[in-house]
């Protein structure tokens, strides 16, 4: 079985979210140095839960929108389509949970 993709040539590859480590050793005072690796640490989890959250509604796409088997998605992703399960399922219930502490219809 083969995936097709939907784009043409290579993925696009992020740029830089934040300075590299040799660049955060580089500062001389230890205060200031401890900082900016906190602002680097933020600027990371951020991004990472963002990025993750790009991949979830790609996922979701193309396993509901596409009719994409889970197994195919995980695949192509390096992660099984039970993991794929998980992410979707988990994704629903905090969005009932959202909805229904914000008084809204929990159905």
């Amino acid at each position: 079985m083969s995936i097709v993709h939907d784009h043409h040539g290579p993925g696009v590859t992020p740029s830089a979210v934040t300075p590299l480590p040799i660049e955060l050793l580089s500062i001389g005072d230890p205060w200031e140095r401890a900082r900016a690796a906190s602002r680097v640490a933020d600027q990371l989890q951020n991004a990472r839960r963002t990025a993750l959250d790009i991949r979830l509604a790609a996922v979701r796409e193309l396993v509901e929108g596409r009719r994409i088997p889970k197994t195919v998605v995980g695949r192509f992703l390096g992660i099984t389509g039970g993991r794929i399960c998980q992410m979707l399922a988990s994704s629903r219930t905090k969005a009932v949970t959202t909805t229904a502490g914000q008084g809204g219809d929990a159905r």
